[in-house]
């Protein structure tokens, strides 16, 4: 995709600075044209790559790719635009609301089944059978023999 750019435009910026005599005084316009110039074209990159990812609903592949800069360039872009605008993040992970993290709980029962095993204890403090267990074969090889012994075979008929 090639655009028409306007060359005498940007001629007559730099007009000023080709009639400045003082080399200090040109070289500090020529530092704020850069710094002007360059926020400008940001500017410009992070609401490009904002747009292609929020309403084109492209990855961040495809962006990085047209605009040859980096995937990680391109998110930083994003969250950029987002932060400066205050526009919705298309890049950010929704919260989870009403939610209740209960993985301490399931991580302690998942240490206390190590122990167990380690230790040989097949059942749990009241006696009933532990999950472990089932999940072992052990009841299973249990079941399996009781009805096995309880099945007539043909030879006892």
């Amino acid at each position: 995709m090639y655009h028409y750019v306007n060359h005498q435009a940007i001629r007559e910026v730099f007009v000023s600075v080709e009639a400045e005599q003082d080399p200090q005084t040109r070289a500090e316009m020529l530092d704020k044209i850069e710094h002007e110039f360059a926020d400008l074209l940001l500017a410009q990159y992070e609401k490009t790559c904002w747009e292609l990812k929020h309403h084109k609903r492209w990855n961040t592949g495809q962006i990085a790719d047209t605009l040859d800069i980096s995937e990680r360039k391109v998110k930083t872009f994003i969250r950029w635009y987002s932060e400066r605008t205050g526009e919705w993040n298309p890049l950010a992970r929704p919260k989870a609301e009403n939610v209740i993290d209960i993985s301490h709980l399931v991580q302690r029962r998942d240490n206390q089944a190590i122990r167990r095993r380690s230790t040989g204890t097949n059942h749990d403090e009241d006696g009933r059978v532990s999950r472990e267990n089932l999940a072992s074969g052990e009841l299973a090889n249990q079941m399996h023999t009781t009805l096995h012994d309880s099945v007539l075979s043909a030879h006892d008929t």
